[in-house]
């Protein structure tokens, strides 16, 4: 079950309607304090454990308003909307298809608790009608634990701590402590092997190989034989001490720790982070982000965190961007959510983080000057994929990528995005649709060291993949089966001017066909370029373009 959206009611900071979108990948929260972020994310922990809420996570204007004590409000807690996929049949008391869009309203008051389907609708058109059991909901991973890994597990302690409980459980099976302690050294030490072995084969379940980390359990030898060391081993083959690794990876290691043993293959997992730049150095976050990224990448995984740090936010995923503020409304202090706070260049983020212009999020050493959003989404997306896939000419992108950022263009103003960049020490590249090439001949005039990488003659970056490929993602984004030939027979008998650009032509058929529609181009896009096969793009401006990326770093670190 994929969480699309969920509308809080009277939950803390939020008294109005507001909706927080989710990404079936990872979305970011970030604001000021005290606007509901982690108010969220406990939010989604409580329904989906089937949790109660306190009177402190009542709105206290609901608590003064309502007409019944606060523990039987029916009113409080939230409606949340779920895609189902093949595995969400674990979830419901019956069968229900991969695709369905169901709309669950919880009742999270102690006295009064509940959840209902109210609305079950299936594509393209169709509403489902009946009620529908529910059984669970997907697992949630509330992070940051309470409880530290520690480096020395003292086997004689009443109680270990909980991570170093499940970690020995995993490597050593049932009783683990009691196991452990009667064997003598060389029985520990063949065991120790296939202990590590079982450990790590569960890591690697849930951790991306490019991490190339694993656990190793050495035994401090005494008489009581009560003390086991952990160590980290990375890739490079090195064995130190948990303790002594950067508290980035120490967070990293807890992570691990928590995740491991949890099905992410056929089990749906929310993963809530509540602030996880706490005590980490910028470079540490960056690790801990990309961790997160990958994870999200998987299917069955949605990543949620909060954070206040502009390191844990990546330009590159601007789609899962949440900004959350507070307003005055009706002489009540409510929360407010903006779900694509990405306008001016990421400038409401910016200003809630209380960053100046010339801080991170604005430049990096290369700035990518696209026209728009669509490009905003989606070049990113597909230079990962080609990078992934290992495409020829792409091998450095993860390298490129650290140090770029990509400027919104907003159409045509190049020349002055050029020089914005410049002045804040940066080296930009322009990229942009196959049209645009005589507009920006004044740009070349006062920018001719800047490079201008653009598409075929005529072709905007929607076209760079096929028609079909194009709907096909329409189709999935607004549950519809719109047929690619319609829009080709109507395009061919309009008389359109033949400078009006695809995307243009498909919002217009839209707007005379399907008038209910929202045509979100950059969502389709983004679709669209994880449904084509690669093989089918003209990939000689991308290759230009990482050309030209490369070229400006290896300038600089000359």
């Amino acid at each position: 079950m994929i969480l699309q959206n969920i509308k809080p009611h009277n939950f803390g900071p939020f008294a109005s309607s507001v909706e927080l979108e989710i990404e079936p990948d990872i979305t970011v929260l970030t604001g000021q304090n005290d606007t509901g972020k982690t108010c969220l994310l406990r939010l989604i922990d409580f329904f989906c454990r089937n949790a109660s809420v306190s009177e402190e996570d009542v709105n206290i204007n609901r608590t003064y308003s309502a007409n019944v004590p606060w523990e039987q409000d029916a009113e409080i807690g939230c409606t949340a909307t779920f895609l189902t996929t093949d595995f969400s049949n674990r979830y419901f008391g019956e069968s229900v298809p991969s695709g369905d869009q169901l709309a669950i309203k919880f009742s999270l008051a102690p006295k009064n608790k509940a959840k209902r389907v109210i609305s079950h609708s299936r594509p393209p058109n169709t509403t489902i009608s009946g009620g529908i059991d529910i059984k669970r909901l997907p697992k949630v991973i509330f992070l940051p634990p309470k409880d530290q890994l520690p480096t020395v597990i003292d086997l004689s302690a009443d109680n270990l701590p909980s991570l170093a409980d499940k970690l020995l459980s995993i490597a050593f099976g049932d009783n683990p402590v009691a196991k452990v302690r009667s064997m003598q050294d060389m029985t520990f030490e063949l065991e120790r092997d296939y202990a590590n072995e079982r450990l790590n084969n569960e890591l690697q379940k849930i951790l991306p190989a490019s991490m190339g980390v694993e656990f190793d359990i050495r035994r401090i030898s005494n008489s009581e034989n009560e003390k086991l060391l952990l160590f980290l081993r990375d890739k490079y083959k090195g064995r130190t001490p948990l303790s002594r690794r950067g508290a980035g990876i120490q967070k990293i290691a807890g992570l691990m720790a928590t995740l491991i043993g949890t099905d992410l293959k056929s089990e749906h997992v929310y993963i809530l982070f509540d602030e996880p730049e706490n005590s980490l150095h910028a470079d540490a976050q960056h690790s801990l982000r990309a961790l997160l990224e990958e994870l999200a990448d998987l299917p069955t995984v949605q990543v949620i965190y909060a954070t206040h740090s502009p390191s844990m936010i990546n330009t590159m995923r601007p789609n899962g961007m949440r900004l959350l503020s507070r307003k005055n409304e009706n002489q009540i202090a409510v929360s407010t959510i903006l779900n694509r706070p990405i306008n001016e260049n990421f400038l409401p983020v910016r200003s809630s983080l209380g960053l100046s212009p010339g801080d991170s999020l604005l430049y990096s050493p290369i700035t990518i000057i696209v026209e728009g959003y669509t490009e905003l989404f989606g070049l990113p997306l597909l230079l990962k994929r080609l990078y992934k896939e290992k495409f020829e000419g792409f091998q450095k992108i993860d390298q490129l990528l650290a140090q770029t950022h990509l400027l919104d263009g907003q159409g045509d103003s190049f020349e002055f995005m050029c020089r914005l960049a410049k002045s804040q020490g940066a080296h930009p590249i322009i990229f942009v649709d196959g049209d645009k090439l005589r507009q920006l001949k004044k740009t070349k005039k006062v920018h001719p060291d800047v490079p201008i990488i653009a598409l075929k003659e005529a072709q905007e970056f929607e076209e760079i993949v096929p028609e079909s490929i194009y709907f096909n993602a329409l189709n999935e984004i607004t549950s519809q089966n719109i047929q690619v030939d319609n829009f080709k027979k109507w395009n061919q008998t309009k008389n359109l001017p033949i400078q009006m650009m695809f995307s243009k032509r498909v919002e217009r058929w839209l707007q005379d066909n399907h008038p209910d529609i929202r045509f979100d181009k950059p969502k389709i896009m983004k679709k669209a370029l994880e449904l084509v096969d690669l093989s089918e793009i003209d990939l000689l401006p991308f290759r230009k373009l990482v050309d030209n990326m490369t070229h400006l770093l290896d300038k600089l670190n000359s």
